[in-house]
C-alpha cells in the first residue's frame, strides 16, 4: 500500500519519534474509520506499558508529557508487543481488569497494532520525570510541561535514558478488521518501524555539558576509519570530519592557493550533494560524488553511504556520510567497458566475416566440408561423431538427409558419409594433405558420380590444427566429355584407317597395271624413230604415267604414317584406360578385374596405339553384355626358351576376356576382316581389323577364343623388342 493521505505525507516528513508515532496513529485511524486511538510504549527494563499520545479521547487529549500507566508485563497489550501480532479486544473485555483502564480512557473496543521495530525513545524523557522510585537522578518536577533544561540534565546524568529502547504499538477503537484494513495497517506499521530505525541517537552540534568524553571517544573511533567520514547538520554545515575527510574539505591559512581552491570546490560539490540528498526521495537519491584531490588535482570518485541522524535531546537532524573511494574501481570498470566494446566489435566483425564466408561457400558448386580435427569418432554427419564446422549446399546434398527422408536416401547418405569420413581421417593422420578420386552416389537421383577429393589441415599462427578442409570436385561431366572425345577419336581413327586401307587397296591394284603401262610405253617409244611424230605423244603418256605413280606412292605414304615408338609399361597403360572408362563401366554394371604381372618387362611400342587397342576391345566387351557382367584383363610374360630367367622374356601376353554371350564360330573365323561386325547397329566392322593392323605393325599377333561355358577371350602377343632390334 502506498500512503498518499495527508497523514501518510506526515509519516514521511516526520523528523523525530514523537511526530512519527502521531502521524502513524492518524493514518491508522483514517484507514479503519476509527474515532479514537492511543500510542503505547513499553519500558523493557520494568515491563510496564504507558499510553503517551492519544487522538479523539473524551475531554482533553492525553498529555504526552504525563504518560498514563496501563499495566505490567502480563497486560494483553504487552503480550501483543512481545508476539508482534494483532490483538483484538471486544467491548465486554474492557469492563474487566486488566483492560479496565483503557475503557476509562474512553475506548469502547481495542485492536493492538505492534510497530515491528523498537523505538529509541525513553518513557522517562517523554514523561518529563523519573518513573522509577529508586532513580539515581532523584530529581522530580511538579510541572506538567518541564523545560528543556531539565531534559538536558536527565540526559547527561541518567544512564538508563541513554540506552533504553522501547517497543511501540498503536491501540485503535475497533475490534473487527477487513483483510484490506489489515494489509493497510501492516503497511503503516512497517513504514513507521523502518523510519523509526533511521532515527539513531547521535549528537549533532554543540555537545551536552557532560558529553565531552563520549564525543572524544566518537572522534577517535571515526579517526581510525581509513575512508572519509563526516557529519553535516540540516543546513549542510560540517559538524565533524575525520582525517581523510579533513584533507578533502578543510584548508588551513598556510596552505597553497591551489589547495584552498580545490577544497572550496569540494565543499561546493558536497553542499550541492547534501541539498539534493535532503530534497530527493530515498529511491532516487544520488550515490556518487566526484571531487578533486587537493594535493595533485586529480579526479576522485566516491560512493557515498549516508543516513539521517536525529538527536532526540537537542531535537536536531543531520546527515552522516561515509565516503568510499571508487576511483580505481571506476577506471577498472571503464577499461572493462572498453574491452567489452572491443570484444563486441571483434565479434561483430567475425560475424560479418563468417557471413561473407558462408555466402561465398554457398555460391561454390563444388562440395566443401570443414571439419573439426579435435572431433572423435568415425562419422562426419550421419554418426555425428566428428564435428562439422561448416558445409555448403553441394556438400549437404551428398552428406545430409532430412528428418522425413526415405530410408533409401538415408542409406545412400550413410555410405557417402563413411567414404568422406575415411578420406578426411587419412588427411588428419598424415598431418598434411590427401588427394583421391571418390565415387559417391547422388541421394536424389541415385547416380554414381566421380569426385576429385582434396583434404588439407588448416593451422593457426602457432601451427595448431584448427580445421580440416575437404573439397569435392564433381568430375562426372568432365569424365563423360573425355569419354566422348576418346570415342570420337577412336571412331575418326577407324574411319581414317578404313579410308587409308581402301586407298591402299586401290593404290595397290592400280600400281600393278600402271607399271605394265609404263613398260609398254617404254617399249613403244624405243621402237619409234627419233623424229617420228608419235614419239611426242608417247613421251606425254610416259610423263602422266609417272605422275600417277607418284600420286599412288603418296597415298601409300598417307596410309602408313610414321609412328613414334618408345619403351612403355603395358600395365600402366591398362590402369589408365580402366580409370578412363570406370564411370561408363559402372553405368553398364560391368566390373573389371585386373590380373597384372607386377614384374612385366617393358615393350617398345606406340602408347597411343596400345590405348586405342585396349579401348576398342574393352568397349566391345562392354557392349556385348547389356545386362552387365565381368571383364578380366591380365598380363603375363612369355618365355620361349626353357630355363630362361624372369627378365629374359621375349614377348608379353595381353588377355581380355568377358563372360558375355560369346561369338558364333562362323563369325569368329572372319572377325578380323573389314566390315565384319556382331553389333546390330552402330558398328562399322573396322575396329578389330584396325587393331590387327596395329598389332601386326608392332610385329605381334592377335587371336580370339571362346570361353567355357560362355564368353570371349582376345589374346594379344607383343614382342619385347622388334625383330630389327634383336
Amino acid at each position: 500500500m502506498t500512503l498518499t493521505t495527508p497523514a501518510g505525507e506526515a509519516l514521511r516528513d516526520a523528523t523525530d519519534a514523537d511526530s512519527l508515532l502521531r502521524a502513524a496513529l492518524e493514518a491508522s485511524l483514517r484507514v479503519t474509520d476509527a474515532e479514537r486511538g492511543l500510542v503505547v510504549l513499553a519500558d523493557l527494563g520494568t515491563g510496564r506499558i504507558y499510553a503517551v499520545q492519544s487522538l479523539g479521547l473524551q475531554g482533553e487529549e492525553l498529555d504526552r508529557q504525563r504518560p498514563v500507566p496501563l499495566g505490567g508485563p502480563r497486560h494483553p497489550v504487552a503480550e501483543s508487543l512481545r508476539d508482534g501480532e494483532f490483538r483484538h479486544v471486544f467491548p465486554i473485555s474492557l469492563a474487566r481488569n486488566p483492560l479496565a483502564r483503557l475503557g476509562r480512557l474512553g475506548l469502547r473496543s481495542a485492536t493492538v497494532v505492534p510497530v515491528p521495530l523498537e523505538v529509541t525513545v525513553s518513557p522517562c524523557l517523554v514523561a518529563g520525570r523519573c518513573l522509577e522510585k529508586r532513580c539515581l537522578v532523584r530529581e522530580r518536577t511538579a510541572s506538567a510541561s518541564p523545560d528543556g533544561e531539565w531534559q538536558r540534565r536527565v540526559t547527561g546524568s541518567c544512564q538508563r535514558a541513554h540506552s533504553l529502547r522501547s517497543p511501540a504499538a498503536l491501540v485503535l477503537d475497533v475490534h473487527r478488521l477487513s483483510p484490506q484494513m489489515k494489509l493497510a495497517l501492516h503497511d503503516i506499521a512497517d513504514h513507521a518501524g523502518q523510519m523509526l530505525a533511521r532515527l539513531p541517537v547521535l549528537p549533532i552540534g554543540t555537545a551536552t555539558p557532560s558529553g565531552e568524553a563520549d564525543e572524544e571517544w566518537q572522534r577517535r573511533a571515526f579517526a581510525a576509519v581509513d575512508e572519509p567520514v563526516l557529519v553535516a547538520d540540516a543546513s549542510g554545515n560540517l559538524s565533524f570530519t575525520n582525517g581523510p575527510a579533513h584533507r578533502l574539505f578543510v584548508a588551513g591559512a598556510s596552505d597553497a592557493e591551489g589547495r584552498r581552491r580545490a577544497v572550496d570546490f569540494n565543499r561546493m560539490l558536497l553542499s550541492a550533494w547534501l541539498a539534493a540528498y535532503v530534497r530527493t526521495p530515498e529511491a532516487s537519491r544520488p550515490r556518487e560524488l566526484a571531487l578533486v584531490d587537493p594535493e595533485d588535482g586529480s579526479e576522485l570518485l566516491f560512493e557515498l553511504l549516508s543516513t539521517t541522524a536525529y538527536n532526540a535531546v537537542a531535537r536536531e537532524t543531520g546527515t552522516v556520510v561515509v565516503m568510499k573511494d571508487v576511483s580505481d574501481l571506476r577506471h577498472a570498470a571503464e577499461e572493462l567497458q572498453a574491452s567489452l566494446r572491443r570484444v563486441e566489435a571483434n565479434e561483430q566483425s567475425a560475424r560479418r566475416e563468417g557471413e561473407q564466408l558462408r555466402l561465398v561457400l554457398e555460391r561454390i558448386d563444388q562440395a566443401i566440408v570443414v571439419a573439426d580435427p579435435r572431433g572423435e569418432g568415425e562419422g562426419v554427419l550421419a554418426s555425428e561423431a566428428m564435428d562439422v564446422l561448416r558445409m555448403n549446399h553441394a556438400a549437404r546434398r551428398l552428406l545430409q538427409a532430412e528428418q522425413d527422408a526415405p530410408e533409401r536416401r538415408r542409406e545412400i547418405v550413410s555410405r557417402n558419409d563413411a567414404i568422406v569420413t575415411s578420406f578426411i581421417s587419412q588427411a588428419e593422420m598424415s598431418g598434411g594433405e590427401a588427394a583421391a578420386e571418390l565415387a559417391l552416389t547422388d541421394p536424389y537421383g541415385e547416380q554414381v558420380r566421380s569426385f576429385a577429393a582434396h583434404a588439407g589441415v588448416a593451422r593457426d599462427q602457432v601451427g595448431a590444427a584448427v580445421a580440416i578442409v575437404c573439397v569435392l570436385a564433381d568430375l562426372t561431366e568432365l569424365r563423360e566429355l573425355e569419354r566422348r572425345r576418346v570415342e570420337r577419336q577412336l571412331f575418326e581413327s577407324e574411319k581414317l584407317a578404313a579410308t587409308g586401307r581402301l586407298a591402299a587397296s586401290f593404290a595397290h591394284e592400280i600400281n600393278n597395271p600402271l607399271e605394265a603401262m609404263k613398260n609398254a610405253l617404254y617399249l613403244v617409244g624405243e621402237d619409234l624413230p627419233a623424229k617420228a611424230a608419235a614419239r611426242r605423244y608417247v613421251q606425254i603418256a610416259t610423263t602422266e604415267t609417272d605422275r600417277i605413280s607418284k600420286i599412288v606412292r603418296q597415298i601409300l605414304g598417307f596410309y602408313r604414317p610414321s609412328v613414334v615408338r618408345a619403351p612403355v609399361e603395358l600395365n600402366a597403360i591398362i590402369s589408365e584406360v580402366v580409370d578412363l572408362l570406370r564411370l561408363q563401366l559402372r553405368k553398364a554394371r560391368v566390373e573389371v578385374r585386373l590380373e597384372l604381372e607386377p614384374s612385366l618387362a617393358r615393350i617398345v611400342a606406340s602408347a597411343d596405339q596400345l590405348r586405342q587397342i585396349l579401348l576398342n576391345l574393352t568397349l566391345n566387351s562392354t557392349q556385348a553384355m547389356p545386362d552387365g557382367g565381368e571383364i578380366t584383363i591380365g598380363t603375363r610374360a612369355a618365355r620361349h626358351k626353357r630355363g630362361a630367367p624372369a627378365g629374359a622374356a621375349e614377348s608379353v601376353i595381353l588377355e581380355i576376356a568377358d563372360n558375355g554371350p560369346g561369338i558364333a564360330p562362323d563369325v569368329r573365323d572372319r572377325l578380323f576382316e573389314p566390315f565384319v561386325t556382331t553389333k546390330e547397329r552402330g558398328g562399322t566392322g573396322l575396329g578389330l581389323w584396325i587393331c590387327r593392323e596395329i598389332i601386326q605393325a608392332h610385329s605381334g599377333t592377335i587371336r580370339v577364343e571362346a570361353v567355357a561355358p560362355r564368353g570371349t577371350r582376345f589374346v594379344i602377343s607383343l614382342p619385347v623388342r622388334r625383330k630389327e632390334e634383336r
